[in-house]
């Protein structure tokens, strides 16, 4: 007979008291908290369902009805230091909790949660396997019974963890690893094709879908194998607007277009599009009524109604009450169109440049593989060869068929200034609209045909973008400087819009195409280089002075290039300063202005960067993107026999 082991004394384990209390290591932890937040702690694991389900629902109400920006600074910071206590921890489990009230608030809590804490909160939440769990809510929730059933609230409870699952994997590559590695394509589709009745919920898994499949290739594959995934966003696309509204339609383009197997085909391409003209059409004076209303509103919509000091004395009356009611779905209509234009915006600028990285597999060289770097230089960068081989792309010809381009000048034209609006949600709004259009153009303006772009069309593009940037200047200039994101996003859109700008040059150089730039536009740009704060915006700037000097035959029009150009060589960026090189290689590269390059100081000046460049490449190798570095080598080695060059040159 086998020896019986020792059973080892349990004394010293953690037990629940018998009355369901917190133990003693919970009061001790619970004893540094604030109250409230101690009573929200205990509240989670009470044995009492009842109470577990008033926690969730008040954290999903303390973390939800959020009125201000002030509002939602402090809702963050106390989120950020419950999370730090272990919420997420004792949040979590209760998705999974045995009573469906509880599984449904905690669900409601934990999506509130992730809106108000954020990218960083977002990745501790996909860090506590809260993807597990929100996996297995989805696969038994989305079953085809359920839908046939009607079954309330187990598709109020796939609502929440879908949706939850959405704002995880948009702050958070992890959690579409997560997904992806889940297998959950099938349940998701099940809802895209059978929650058409109901809205939210239909919405949500649309948004899913469209986040997990871009730039996914495992989930690419799959489509691009599956008939029936392809033939449900088939049938959402042809859907009327009763059955399946506009916005939800968009989403479902979307998702096609992150399919190469259906962008491959123009027939697919042209039935995608009369759904995104749909949702460009833009009447500038309505969208400045309903912003000034949705601002004059904004408050009112976003405040209670059993707000008011004296609620005691002046009881609510159904006046109130729509009136409120009424201001709220003025917000939520502006709201619903921005989001219905900027999403068609979008898919715009991701149609017209997925069509060009399809095909752009590039190969990769040693940072100082001197051959491979002009081998790619002679057959990639030819901008007139490429503009033509884009031109003959699927999507360049249905899109040049298309009514995109002019509904997109039009948008343009609409927002080049924007109304005084006294809430800063709509303010962000318009610049949204903004960055979005800008992005879109410049993306259509390197692909559609040279057919589509008449005589003044590139011209015409570049005065808009002009007047657009120098009213971003106005309006920053009216605003003190902070670090908040709305001077980040103003930074974004100076850059979105000279990067536009620049590809118009371009554009134009490749179809000869010539493009007057007025005298207050040339200043602009100068300035725009030498002084603006966004790395970026002066990168493109110094680029577009490039492609003028590069055209400009006047020695006057040069010789004022020229000094900006070398002003930039003392640029703290040394991607900035790679592209002012470039400029200077176009520029002077060509004999007839040899002279003003010796007066200017050029040879010299170009020494100087040489050895500044080297030894700040040196110092900061290991900080810079590996593509930046092979970048900057590269113009290292170009300087290198443009300065040879030039000096044997001038001494004959």
């Amino acid at each position: 007979m086998g020896k019986a082991k020792k059973m080892r004394s349990t004394s010293h384990k953690k037990k629940a008291t018998p009355s369901g209390g917190p133990t003693p290591a919970e009061l001790e932890q619970y004893a540094g908290m604030p109250r409230d937040q101690a009573e929200m702690f205990h509240g989670l694991s009470n044995v009492q369902g009842s109470i577990r389900e008033a926690t969730c629902v008040t954290l999903a109400t303390m973390f939800g009805d959020i009125r201000s920006d002030d509002e939602e600074r402090k809702a963050r910071e106390k989120l950020q230091r419950m999370v730090d206590a272990g919420l997420l921890k004792k949040l979590v489990p209760l998705v999974v909790d045995p009573l469906k009230m509880v599984r449904l608030h905690a669900l409601g809590a934990l999506r509130n949660i992730s809106v108000t804490g954020g990218i960083d909160v977002c990745e501790v939440m996909t860090h506590e396997s809260v993807i597990t769990p929100l996996a297995r809510i989805v696969a038994e929730a989305a079953t085809e019974e359920r839908f046939e059933k009607n079954d309330l609230h187990a598709l109020q409870v796939l609502e929440q963890a879908i949706a939850l699952l959405a704002n995880l994997c948009e702050s958070c590559q992890a959690a579409i690893n997560e997904l992806t590695r889940a297998n959950l394509l099938d349940p998701i589709m099940l809802v895209a094709r059978h929650a058409r009745a109901h809205a939210a919920l239909h919405l949500e898994a649309l948004k899913l879908l469209l986040l997990v499949t871009e730039s996914n290739p495992a989930l690419d594959e799959i489509f691009g194998h599956n008939a029936q995934y392809q033939q449900i966003l088939g049938e959402l696309i042809q859907a009327d607007e009763a059955s399946v509204p506009l916005q939800r339609r968009l989403h479902a383009v979307g998702v096609a277009t992150n399919v190469s197997a259906i962008m491959q085909s123009e027939e697919n391409v042209a039935k995608l599009l009369p759904i995104v003209e749909t949702a460009l059409a833009y009447d500038a004076v309505h969208v400045v009524q309903l912003a000034q209303q949705a601002a004059e509103l904004w408050k009112e919509a976003h405040a209670s109604v059993y707000d008011d000091d004296n609620v005691d004395l002046e009881p609510i009356t159904d006046e109130m009450r729509e009136r409120h009611d009424q201001a709220q779905l003025k917000c939520r209509t502006w709201k619903e169109s921005v989001q219905t234009l900027t999403l068609a915006l979008e898919l715009v600028a991701d149609i017209a440049a997925g069509s060009s990285d399809d095909d752009a597999e590039e190969d990769e060289w040693a940072s100082d593989d001197e051959d491979a770097m002009e081998q790619y230089a002679e057959t990639q960068m030819d901008t007139e060869h490429g503009a033509a081989a884009l031109a003959g792309s699927p999507v360049a010809n249905v899109l040049g068929q298309s009514r995109v381009l002019a509904l997109c000048l039009a948008i343009l034209q609409g927002l080049l200034s924007t109304p005084a609006l006294s809430e800063a949600t709509i303010v962000a709004d318009f610049e949204k609209m903004r960055l979005r259009v800008c992005n879109a153009l410049n993306n259509l303006v390197q692909l559609v045909p040279s057919a589509v772009l008449r005589d003044e069309l590139l011209p015409q593009l570049f005065r808009h973008f002009c007047t657009l940037y120098r009213h971003l200047k106005s309006e920053s200039s009216g605003r003190a400087f902070s670090f908040d994101a709305a001077e980040s996003s103003t930074l974004d859109l100076e850059a979105a819009a000279t990067s536009a700008m620049w590809s118009v040059l371009r554009r134009a150089a490749a179809e000869k195409q010539p493009v007057p730039i007025a005298a207050e536009d040339a200043e602009l740009l100068m300035h725009g280089a030498l002084q603006s704060s966004s790395v970026e915006t002066r990168l493109n700037t110094i680029g577009m002075l490039g492609c003028v000097g590069q055209q400009s035959r006047d020695a006057q029009e040069n010789a004022v290039i020229g000094r900006c150009l070398l002003s930039s060589l003392s640029d703290s960026s040394l991607e900035v300063v790679a592209e002012a090189l470039n400029a200077v290689f176009d520029v002077y590269g060509d004999e007839q202005f040899d002279a003003a390059f010796a007066q200017l100081g050029f040879l010299p000046a170009l020494e100087a960067t040489a050895a500044a460049v080297k030894a700040k490449l040196r110092a900061d190798q290991r900080q810079l993107d590996r593509d930046l570095v092979a970048h900057v080598k590269e113009t290292q080695l170009n300087l290198a026999r443009f300065i040879k060059y030039k000096k044997k040159h001038l001494r004959a």
